[in-house]
């Protein structure tokens, strides 16, 4: 991986890779590279150190695609839901799990299950098998694979306490990963009553982009109709965007609110930067049992 430019040239000089896979161009890290478009070009180093008898793998809704394309000898597998040569058709997305149609041209269709939520996250099982499709893998080796596969520790991992579901996706954030979590929250099913709630600390390394990232996170999550909670300092902007959510800047008091606020049947879910530290509001709002 990179968080500054000119990072990824030896890994492949080191590695010559003849597979490589993009999973996205966003904006983590973007307060030492600068923007996006200086991000796309410091991956496209991956495109570039590519063969010509090579693949590059790549989602089809990345919107730096051609800008990839243009970069690269190798051949470009794209992958996506319901588009690609390699997709995911009529999926299902529940708090714990995901499951889908796995598609790949001229190889056939498979149903499996993913032990992770998100649409996100199918992408990036889609990558997974589009890999293991060109290094020779059957349909269901492939399928095999990807429903054993489980997460490290602190992405989109489901707890009961006390009759709420809990998702722990403290690891870390960015703009994208934040939007990514909404999503997924929002297609979780809820019932008797429960409440989707978001409780997001803040996001690191975005620099002068920051405040706006933090208000169009707060502004999405608001238009998925998600209750919004922002947690530790630097998060108020998170609130802001989303109309005057509640915001705690001390972690021991937003615990405490929570604790006292929650339902069962609520589901919710906890995300920020390593250093917002929202784990610690998760574990005293809602110890495992």
């Amino acid at each position: 991986g990179m968080n500054h430019s000119g990072e990824l040239a030896p890994l492949c000089e080191i590695i010559r890779p003849k597979f490589g896979i993009i999973t996205n161009i966003g904006t983590a890290h973007i307060e030492f590279l600068g923007s996006r478009d200086a991000i796309a070009e410091e991956k496209s180093t991956l495109a570039r150190a590519l063969p010509s008898d090579g693949i590059l793998f790549i989602p089809v809704a990345c919107d730096y695609n051609e800008y990839l394309r243009q970069r690269t000898k190798a051949y470009i597998v794209s992958v996506g839901n319901g588009r690609g040569l390699v997709r995911a058709e009529n999926p299902h997305f529940a708090a714990d799990h995901s499951r889908f149609s796995l598609v790949i041209e001229g190889l056939g269709s498979i149903d499996l299950t993913l032990r992770v939520p998100g649409r996100h996250m199918v992408t990036n099982a889609l990558l997974a098998a589009a890999a293991g499709w060109k290094l020779g893998l059957t349909l269901e080796e492939i399928a095999a694979g990807l429903e054993s596969a489980t997460l490290t520790g602190g992405r989109l991992a489901l707890y009961q306490s006390r009759g709420v579901s809990v998702i722990d996706d403290t690891y870390n954030a960015n703009p994208e990963s934040m939007a990514a979590a909404i999503e997924t929250l929002a297609d979780t099913p809820v019932v008797n009553g429960g409440r989707r709630i978001i409780v997001l600390g803040k996001m690191g390394e975005l620099g002068t982009h920051g405040p706006a990232a933090h208000q169009r996170t707060g502004e999405l999550a608001a238009r998925r109709k998600l209750q919004v909670v922002a947690v530790g300092e630097g998060a108020e902007g998170i609130a802001d965007g989303a109309g005057g959510a509640p915001y705690f800047p001390d972690l021991t008091t937003a615990a405490d609110w929570l604790a006292r606020e929650a339902k069962a049947g609520d589901v919710v879910l906890f995300k920020g930067s390593r250093t917002a530290a929202v784990e610690r509001v998760m574990n005293s709002a809602f110890p495992r049992p």
